[in-house]
C-alpha cells in the first residue's frame, strides 16, 4: 500500500498544484494532507478550495494544522485588535480575511486520521505530536523520511515545531 502525506502548504497554490502532480503520478491508495493548508502565503482560499475539491473527488483526507487553528483564533472575543500582541498575530489576520467567511469547515477539520493497515497495524496523522498540533517531537532531526527504493516506506517524520516566537493559540 502506498500513502502520501503532504503538510504545509501554507497559502501556496503553485508548490500545491505541483507536488498534486507528482502525487498523482505515484498513484498512492491514499492521501493525507496533514494541516497548515492556509497562512503564511498569498492563496489560502485557493488552497482551502483545492483541497476541498480532492476530498470530494479523490477522497483525501485532511488534517488540523496550528496555523489553521490561528486563523480559527482570530475569531476569538479575546483576540488582539491593536498593539504589540496584535502584531504578532498580523499574519494571521491576513490570511483569516483572504478565507471570506469559509473559516467553518477549519473548524471541522480533526487533529488526526487513523487508518488500520490490513495486518492489523495502525497508521495514525497527527500534524505535530499526539498531543497537539502545536506541540513538537524534538529528539529527531527537521526532517527524516525513508531512502528506501523500494518504495515501501513505513513512515515519514515531518518537521517538529520547536518552540519559537509564534503566538499561542
Amino acid at each position: 500500500m502506498k500513502i502520501a502525506v503532504l503538510s504545509d502548504i501554507h497559502g501556496n497554490l503553485p508548490a500545491l498544484q505541483t507536488a498534486t502532480q507528482d502525487i498523482e503520478a505515484w498513484q498512492p491508495d491514499l492521501v493525507v494532507v496533514d494541516g497548515d493548508i492556509v497562512n503564511r502565503g498569498p492563496l489560502s482560499l485557493d488552497c482551502l478550495e483545492f483541497v476541498q475539491a480532492k476530498q470530494r473527488t479523490a477522497d483525501w483526507r485532511v488534517v488540523r494544522g496550528n496555523h489553521e487553528d490561528y486563523l480559527l483564533a482570530c475569531d476569538r472575543p479575546d483576540a488582539p485588535r491593536c498593539g504589540p500582541e496584535y502584531e504578532l498575530w498580523r499574519f494571521a489576520f491576513w490570511a483569516h480575511d483572504q478565507l471570506n467567511g469559509h473559516l467553518a469547515v477549519l473548524q471541522t477539520l480533526p487533529n488526526q486520521f487513523s487508518w488500520t493497515a490490513p495486518d492489523g497495524s495502525e497508521f495514525r496523522v497527527v500534524h505535530a505530536s499526539m498531543r497537539n498540533n502545536r506541540d513538537g517531537i524534538y529528539a529527531i532531526p527537521a526532517m527524516r523520511c525513508c531512502t528506501n527504493k523500494s518504495r515501501q516506506c513505513r513512515a515519514c517524520l515531518s518537521r517538529p515545531h520547536p518552540p519559537a516566537a509564534y503566538p499561542p493559540v
